[in-house]
């Protein structure tokens, strides 16, 4: 009988324990200011603009993620990248993504390249302005998120779960039936996967907040020369060239074409035996001599009476 009172007392306190937290995780929720849906600022630049004050993530009590947009143009876009790479790695972020393309020359002329980097909030003031001077900012779009409301109801929510696992751990440790282990164990599983699940959604959020992502596109302003004959002899290697080119275009095409042309020219040999044939037959019934008729006379042949 007193196991059976145990057992209930300690089913008791599990469900009690339950609706604690829920409890608190409930008002937690609640007491969060409205703006939880993640508001978004948005401010864009002409070339010369700078980050804004409002942008800052260096205030202690607020939690802002920061995304940006710059396209400049360099005479050496890709010398501009690898320099912007090293500014970045300098100030202590890193480069996500990197990708290039040369120019049609091997110079600088319709080359472009496009980085993704992580750069600390503390720190981004001075880095996007170091990566400016690498060329001629032509757009600038700077796009902050206050998430502090969030982090804060995450915060709130976590220290409940995590206040909810201490005290079935310590449930566990003083449960003497099978029945409590198992009505023990279930409530604290669930609860470890809630806080490994919140846990996470705040790691992502204050790395998110500690760096700032910046997409940066570095291009050139001038297109690749064009090459135009100067001479005489020039202009004929530029003839001779384009002569060439053509007859090799021509004879691929006409390559091409072949398999289609010697299908098309069996077919219309077949049509044209198909088309002789049927003539010939028509000739035939035309010239054929009339039939006779019966007693062996002709259709145009008159009865003559012997005198």
């Amino acid at each position: 009988m007193r196991r059976w009172r145990s057992a209930a007392a300690v089913m008791v306190a599990v469900f009690l324990l339950a609706g604690c937290t829920l409890g608190a995780s409930d008002s937690a929720s609640d007491e969060a200011p409205p703006g939880n849906g993640l508001p978004t600022e948005g401010v864009t630049e002409g070339s010369d603009g700078g980050v804004p004050g409002g942008v800052s993530t260096e205030s202690a009590d607020r939690d802002v993620i920061v995304l940006g947009y710059l396209t400049i143009t360099a005479e050496d876009p890709i010398g501009a990248a690898d320099d912007a790479v090293r500014i970045v790695e300098r100030a202590g972020g890193r480069v996500d993504s990197r990708s290039e393309q040369p120019g049609v020359d091997g110079g600088g002329n319709g080359a472009f390249a496009q980085l993704v980097v992580r750069i600390p909030s503390g720190a981004l003031t001075e880095t996007l302005d170091e990566i400016k001077a690498l060329g001629e900012v032509e757009d600038v779009s700077i796009n902050s998120t206050d998430v502090t409301a969030q982090t804060r109801d995450l915060d709130a929510r976590i220290d409940a779960l995590q206040a909810s696992v201490d005290r079935l751990l310590a449930l566990l440790r003083v449960a003497t039936s099978t029945t409590d282990l198992i009505a023990i164990e279930t409530a604290l599983s669930e609860r470890q996967a809630n806080l490994e699940s919140l846990q996470a959604q705040r790691r992502y959020l204050s790395e998110q907040v500690d760096l700032s992502t910046i997409t940066v596109d570095f291009g050139s302003k001038d297109a690749a020369p064009i090459d135009e004959p100067e001479g005489f002899v020039d202009g004929l290697v530029a003839g001779w060239t384009a002569l060439v080119g053509f007859l090799g275009a021509a004879l691929i095409a006409f390559g091409v074409a072949l398999p289609w042309l010697a299908a098309v020219a069996v077919l219309a040999l077949v049509a044209l035996v198909i088309v002789r044939s049927v003539r010939r037959s028509r000739r035939a019934t035309t010239t054929a001599p009339p039939e006779e008729s019966s007693g062996g006379r002709t259709d145009g042949e008159k009865v003559v009476s012997a005198d």
